[in-house]
């Protein structure tokens, strides 16, 4: 740009200035002679041929923007010169690698697109450059094929840049051709309009394009085209990567098309009903009987905007929805099964309104009348999901967030709860949530403008107007009354919810019931009062730290978690220093600061004994005091610190200091499993004398047999050892732990030493990443708490980790605190370490061998992960260095080596394969990677051809990331779906290098295949190539030139078919398809059906035959032309019917199956009571069954049976005691557990029923035997349960989570069984 800018200054505005720029750009010296002799030296590095092609680009930037092109006549010099420019940067297509660059291609293309619409603007445009620019030109031509393989890069800029330049260029053939005042009869627009509608709708650039012809053309236009455009765009809607860009064509098409009809219509309403025809009537279709997942964004993109351009139509709406029959159970005749019906899409439809501000309530009244409320309460218990999502959003949803509540949406919320919180759908649940907190929104943000309504009404009361009448201050209509109201609408909807739970009795433990809910619960419970949760009583304050402590040692993993949400629940209560003193005292451990830091000095000191413990036994520890519990609650305990403003500074670096300590022993102590060579099975097959020898000591302590008995039968301990180690008297109320009968299993061991080193890692990169770093550039008044050295020192304890742990778990999650480290790397010292650290790394590798450390096996284990992490603290803003340097050098590896190929020399080529996959997955890295998929493509293809399998292995996981990479992942079953297919043209646009490679190997392969002989060879890639070909596909926009040279392929891939493989032949008729150009298709096809032999003889291979024919109905199937298509069939039919080899079964079959498909296809061308959700239709079913009891005259027996039936058929024995046992695996099944809640609903269900049959039948004759047996086996269950509950240990609804709920199910169903019996028992 200053080279253009300095040029322009010394040479004038003459036409020197485009001469010495167009030299500039084609590199020629002669044209520079027209410059000073040291401008000409200055600028001597740009007329090299072998400069950078950035040069041209910048210097293409440069004339655009420094010269002048808009509003004057262009001289020829300058009219060359823009003539040039498009030819430079098109040249750059297939030449530029970097995503970067190729953003900065389409900017300077959009920018002469600009620059061209000016020039042609004017009334005295050269007749040389009109017809240069006009619509089906040459140049033209190549930028549209520049748009079209453009128009889907990931990109977002580049996608919109294609767009723009798609819409200058339409103005410039505007501008250009003879048809100005007529758009629409340019044979030019036709055809382009008419190829667009054709290409596939899966295809994203295809909507921006054709937007951009609405605004040229108007919607009536393409709708002449293609009437069924509306319908089939809805269609599309169904899709969610699709939905946002076929609403916004939606949007403008029916914009476009209202204003054509306003102005064709002199009356002012004459065209609402053609435009209902044409856009309403087909929404409404699809909202009735499309699937529910098809029409959800259909409310969430297209609705709301129809509703703004039209409001009246909803209105329409409504009437046509009620005309309809409704859905009758999902079978109706007029909606398909697992469709919404007219109801769900009148509720849809009244949604959208209403969020949109098109629907008001009126008086009371929701919907403003329009619908009736018994419809609103059947579609808010209908047995569809999203239709009681969308009547909930109905009554919650508003426009405006003060719009008062009416009493008919609080009635109308009263009714959706019951049926509707124990939802089994989690999709319903967060919708439900989502809702109901938007309706609480209104009602705090509606009653604070109530209140200030009246506020100020009470100060214009005191401060009375002299000039208004007296008694003429009154309160604003209705204000009183609404506020009243307001005060009891929580109590009405929240009542059930959180009142009862905590204000009526000390139940908010039960919320911790579920793994799921406790974070949930834990931050609710913080924000009600302490006199809510009754937490200042010091006896429950220590009752629940020590539960607390208890959890923090169990062998349940979940456990630990419960613990660490109640240390943080507990850990700012007053009474809290107390509490943990009588602790301490207690458990004889010695006093600690009581302070901040007093929580995590305590369990250090606990946790220090235990890891002492662990080092003579881990044995022990795993079946006793496994270490990840405490080592997860310091963690806990941690997280809510506010490390910025911290002041005990101190103590805290004493602490920091000595757990990373701690974490380092930890480590020490479990290492030696999730390091070895076998985890899982603890067998020692390392060579590694430490590593052994850890492994031998904790195998001399769980001997492990050949057999797998002893992963599946626990082992004893010794009761000796058992006894050492537990000298110290276990303080009372402990929590119930399983394995309190010294029994352990080998699985146990894994899982405690795994989690042990989760939660070492986690621990770790909290520390490094949360505290402030001890560093004069950060912390200059010494308020830092972690050092350089500790920093480094953990880097180097994550790196050994990572590159020796061989348990998926450990180094998982060792890479998620690793990263936190890597992103803490701000000091001037400390931002060297990623780049040291990965060079030490990658010559590890680079150099590893069968008796390296790091593992070869594993998908290279968390080789790959340590590397991630380095690459990402690298600064988004950088030239990506590392990146680039790597990924070199990973490549380099995973070619093949000229070395011989054995065991010991592919090891480095693996661990690449691995890194490059890895690195591929990687989405933090973006665009950033995607220069180098050509190269790792080309390694993963070559790898096939290694003898050695870990290699081959390795390519292939790679190839599989790759396709991933390129083509998108994977959005349907249909593994041939154009949804992950690309045009040939825009493959490789994106990756030229792949064009040469692949040509090159596909003659390598092709030459091997020779099914004369019959024998079968295949060559190692030939599968992958055609893999990758095979993901192509034509495009009608291709034309009838193919600059990329495809034509090279097509023998190549002719050849293929003739493999003696069936599946080689069915996907060389795939690839093929890909490199016929639609004007060839008709010459092509007949080329393959004249290779057929003419008749039977010696040398006849059936599998030519069938390569043939699979290549002939490929090709047949990608023409566009009914007749063409038709005339084909016919020739073929004629052709291969005269052949006497088709008599053989096979091929007969074959042959009418293509016959069939093309026909087939050819043809295709040319063409009231609702039901209600689960939980009402118990309701309704129980008090049916009520009824006909007493139609039959059977209340008495049904009676008794309803009773036992809440009893419950599992507590009818009244030997309760031994069916409250739980076996041990019941205590990691975490799905009964959630929902506990179900049989308590339903028995509080029967309750309710059985009670108003007794009240209307007053008194059922129900015979005392029965009464008496019945009652003796409540009378048992109840005795049963107070016995079990007895047993429990303190505040079992935490140590005895599950054992606790189910004896609570079995007294709640004895005392509301006990109360009816009580009832029928005469008086």
């Amino acid at each position: 740009m200053a080279v253009v800018l300095l040029i322009r200054s010394i040479i004038g505005s003459g036409d020197d200035v485009p001469v010495i720029v167009a030299g500039l750009l084609q590199c020629s010296v002669g044209a520079g002679s027209l410059a000073p002799q040291w401008l000409r030296q200055s600028c001597a590095g740009l007329y090299e041929s072998s400069r950078p092609a950035a040069v041209a680009l910048y210097l293409s930037h440069g004339a655009l923007a420094m010269l002048s092109w808009r509003g004057k006549t262009l001289g020829p010099q300058a009219e060359k010169l823009l003539l040039l420019i498009p030819e430079v940067l098109l040249s750059l297509d297939t030449r530029v690698k970097e995503s970067s660059t190729v953003m900065v291609v389409a900017r300077v293309l959009t920018l002469w697109s600009g620059a061209a619409v000016d020039c042609v603007q004017v009334d005295t445009c050269p007749p040389l450059l009109r017809s240069s620019l006009i619509g089906g030109s040459s140049l033209i031509a190549r930028l549209h094929q520049h748009i079209y393989a453009h128009w889907e890069h990931p990109l977002d800029g580049v996608r919109h840049q294609t767009r723009s330049m798609f819409q200058n260029l339409l103005t410039i053939h505007q501008h250009c051709s003879d048809h100005k005042s007529d758009p629409t009869g340019d044979p030019y627009i036709t055809q382009l309009t008419q190829d667009l509608l054709a290409l596939e709708w899966h295809m994203k650039g295809k909507y921006g394009t054709l937007g951009c012809l609405v605004e040229h053309l108007g919607a009536e236009y393409l709708l002449k085209l293609d009437g069924g455009l509306p319908a089939r765009l809805l269609g599309l809607m169904g899709d969610q990567t699709m939905a946002p860009y076929a609403s916004d064509l939606l949007e403008k098409l029916f914009v476009s098309h209202k204003a054509q009809l306003c102005a064709r219509f002199m009356d002012a309403d004459g065209w609402i009903d053609g435009w209902h025809e044409v856009w309403v009537r087909p929404l409404l279709q699809v909202l009735c009987t499309a699937r529910l997942d098809q029409t959800t964004y259909i409310l969430d993109y297209f609705l709301p905007k129809l509703l703004r351009c039209n409001p009246s139509s909803l209105s329409h709406m409504v009437q046509a929805l009620q005309e309809m029959p409704a859905c009758t159970e999902g079978k109706s005749l007029t909606f398909p099964s697992g469709s919404r019906g007219a109801l769900g899409a009148l509720m849809t439809c009244l949604r959208a309104a209403r969020s949109q501000g098109v629907l008001k309530s009126v008086e009371e009244e929701l919907c403003g009348g329009l619908v009736p409320l018994p419809l609103m309460r059947q579609a808010l218990v209908h047995k569809h999901d999203q239709v009681r999502m969308d009547a909930l959003g109905l009554v919650c949803e508003s426009h405006r967030s003060t719009e008062t509540l009416s009493r008919q949406e609080i009635e109308l919320i009263r009714h959706f709860l019951p049926f509707n919180l124990n939802s089994q759908s989690p999709g319903a649940r967060q919708q439900s949530v989502s809702l109901l907190k938007k309706l609480l929104c209104r009602v705090k943000d509606s009653a604070q403008l109530l209140q200030k309504k009246l506020d100020q009404h009470h100060n214009h009361k005191d401060h009375p107007n002299p000039t208004e009448p007296v008694g003429s201050h009154r309160v604003p209509s209705g204000s009183g009354k609404d506020l009243q109201l307001y005060l009891s609408i929580l109590q009405i909807i929240c009542s059930p919810l959180f009142f009862r739970l905590w204000f009526c009795s000390w139940r908010f433990s039960e919320l911790f019931s579920c793994s799921s809910f406790k974070q949930l619960a834990c931050n609710l419970l913080q924000k009600l009062p302490p006199a809510a949760v009754r937490l200042q009583e010091p006896e429950r304050l220590q009752s629940l730290l020590q539960v607390a402590l208890d959890l923090s040692t169990s062998t349940k993993p979940f456990d630990s978690v419960t613990a660490s949400h109640l240390l943080n629940l507990l850990l700012h209560q007053p009474g809290l220093q107390d509490a943990l003193l009588h602790c301490i005292q207690k458990q004889h451990i010695p006093n600690v600061c009581l302070n901040d830091v007093s929580v995590v000095q305590w369990l250090m000191v606990c946790l220090k004994e235990e890891v002492l413990k662990a080092e003579s036994s881990l044995l022990q520890a795993a079946a006793s005091y496994p270490l990840y519990g405490r080592a997860h609650c310091i963690t806990a305990v941690l997280q809510p610190l506010n490390t910025g403003s911290l002041v005990l500074l101190s103590e805290w670096r004493a602490v920091v200091s000595e757990l990373i300590g701690l974490c380092y022993r930890m480590s020490d102590v479990v290492s030696p499993v999730v390091q070895s060579s076998s985890p899982e099975g603890l067998i020692p097959m390392d060579t590694e004398s430490e590593t052994s020898a850890g492994l031998q000591k904790i195998l001399q302590e769980i001997q492990p047999r050949d057999t797998n008995d002893f992963f599946t039968s626990a082992r004893e301990l010794d009761p000796s050892e058992s006894d050492c180690n537990s000298e110290q008297k276990e303080p009372e109320n402990t929590v119930h732990k399983p394995q309190s009968c010294n029994s352990v299993t080998a699985q146990m061991v894994l899982v405690c030493c795994w989690r042990t080193m989760k939660e070492v890692s986690m621990l770790l990169g909290h520390l490094c990443q949360s505290m402030p770093l001890c560093c004069p550039l950060t912390h200059a008044e010494g308020r830092g708490v972690v050092t350089e050295d500790q920093v480094e020192g953990v880097g180097k304890y994550f790196r050994e980790q990572l590159l020796q742990s061989r348990h998926r778990g450990a180094f998982e999650l060792a890479y998620v605190g690793f990263v936190r480290l890597t992103e803490m790397l701000c000091s001037a010292t400390l931002q060297q370490l990623p780049a040291h650290w990965l060079k030490e790394v990658l010559e590890e590798v680079k150099s590893s061998d069968p008796s390296s450390k790091l593992c070869a096996t594993r998908r290279s284990a968390g080789i790959p992960f340590y590397i991630q992490a380095l690459l990402s603290s690298e600064p988004k803003s950088s030239s990506c260095g590392l990146l680039k340097m790597t990924m070199r050098s990973l490549t380099a590896l995973a070619m093949p080596s000229n070395d011989a190929d054995t065991e010991s020399s592919s090891v480095p080529q693996v661990h690449a394969l691995n890194i490059l996959r890895a690195l591929y997955r990687d989405t933090r890295l973006g665009e950033n990677i995607v220069p180098f998929v050509s190269d790792g493509m080309q390694a993963a293809i070559l790898g096939f051809t290694s003898p050695v399998w870990a290699v081959r292995n390795s390519s292939t996981l790679l190839f599989s990331t790759l396709i991933t990479r390129i083509f998108g992942v994977k959005k349907g079953k249909d593994e041939h779906s154009k949804k992950n297919r690309m045009t040939g043209r825009e493959f490789f646009t994106r990756f030229p290098a792949l064009y040469p490679f692949l040509l090159s190997q596909l003659q390598e392969a092709a030459a091997s295949v020779n099914s004369d002989s019959g024998q079968v060879k295949l060559h190692p890639s030939l599968f992958l190539l055609l893999l990758v070909l095979g993901r192509l596909y034509p495009s009608p926009m291709d034309g009838s030139s193919s600059p990329l040279g495809l034509a090279p392929f097509m023998p190549l891939i002719i050849r293929c078919g003739r493999s003696a493989v069936y599946r080689t032949r069915e996907m060389a008729a795939r690839a093929l398809v890909p490199f016929v150009l639609v004007t060839q298709v008709p010459s092509t096809i007949h080329t393959l059906l004249e290779e057929l032999p003419q008749e039977p003889g010696p040398g006849l291979q059936q599998n030519h035959i069938h390569g043939t024919l699979l290549q002939v109905c490929e090709s047949t199937l990608v023409s566009y032309s009914l007749q063409q298509s038709i005339n084909l069939t016919c020739y073929m039919t004629y052709k291969v019917c005269t052949i006497e080899y088709l008599q053989k079964p096979l091929n007969v079959l074959f042959y009418c199956g293509i016959f069939v498909r093309l026909l087939s296809s050819t043809a295709f061308l040319g063409v009231s009571t609702g039901a209600v959700s689960p939980p009402v239709a118990l309701e309704m079913g129980v008090g049916l069954l009520c009824q006909l009891f007493q139609m039959w005259g059977q209340v008495a027996a049904g009676m008794v049976n309803l009773i036992q039936w809440l009893l419950g058929d599992e507590q009818s024995d009244t030997r309760c005691e031994e069916s409250l046992d739980l076996d041990e695996e019941f205590l990691f099944e975490k799905g009964d557990l959630n929902l506990w809640a179900e049989p308590l609903s339903w028995a509080r269900m029967l309750h309710r029923h059985l009670s108003a049959l007794i009240s209307v039948t007053h008194s059922p004759d129900v015979s005392t035997t029965e009464l008496d047996r019945l009652s003796a086996i409540a009378k048992s269950n109840a005795l049963a349960a107070q016995r079990s509950m007895k047993g429990l240990p303190a505040l079992p609804q935490f140590s005895a989570t599950i054992e606790y709920a189910k004896i609570s199910l079995l007294k709640e169903r004895t005392s509301l069984a006990l109360n009816l019996l009580d009832t029928l028992r005469p008086s």
